[in-house]
């Protein structure tokens, strides 16, 4: 491709006779970024060590996201799994995200709705999370809603926590967390230290 700013737009068939169907691949600091990808169905995609976030999409509605394989080692930085914002109607399903990097393997940013991860698994990292409103000055409709966390297992966790909050489970007071089971666990609180 060239430099790194360049992009490739593939403008496949019509979904239907009125909504064209287009998405853009941009090479910047993600493996794949697709952006306005309406009625996006993306499968089979294995992704390892990307320089940031494996996947990025933006202002999409109604994609489906399965049977994915993402990983990064642990000597990569800030490598997200999969980037979600001004998107709606997405679901992320069948999938694995192994980041020894510790970061988010879902990141849902502002102005999405309607995200749907059914049995994805993560690991290490921090799990899915709904990034902070607002961002770079960004004004932001909040809504009463709740986020309902159900069916997740948490086996075979063993380590030291550099804190004395070794598992927190923030759960919505509206809707709260349902079947979440934990075996295996066995976390000592470490010892403070300062860089």
């Amino acid at each position: 491709m060239g430099s790194k700013k360049e992009s490739v737009r593939i403008r496949p068939s019509s979904v239907n006779d009125e909504i064209p169907t287009y998405f853009i691949v941009m090479f910047l600091e993600q493996i794949l970024h697709l952006h306005a990808c309406n009625g996006l169905q993306l499968s089979g995609l294995h992704s390892i060590d990307s320089p940031r976030a494996h996947i990025s999409l933006s202002s999409t509605k109604g994609a489906l996201i399965s049977n994915i394989h993402i990983s990064a080692p642990g000597y990569t930085r800030n490598t997200d799994g999969i980037d979600i914002k001004e998107s709606s109607y997405i679901q992320i399903r069948d999938s694995y995200i192994a980041l020894a990097t510790g970061d988010d393997c879902v990141a849902i940013g502002g102005g999405s709705s309607y995200i749907n991860i059914t049995h994805v698994s993560c690991r290490p990292g921090h799990g899915f999370s709904v990034r902070s409103l607002g961002d770079k000055g960004a004004h932001e409709i909040v809504e009463e809603r709740s986020v309902q966390v159900s069916d997740v297992s948490f086996g075979g966790v063993r380590g030291t926590s550099s804190s004395q909050d070794a598992i927190k489970l923030s759960c919505s007071r509206t809707v709260g967390c349902t079947n979440i089971i934990m075996q295996g666990i066995n976390i000592h609180p470490g010892q403070a230290t300062v860089a």
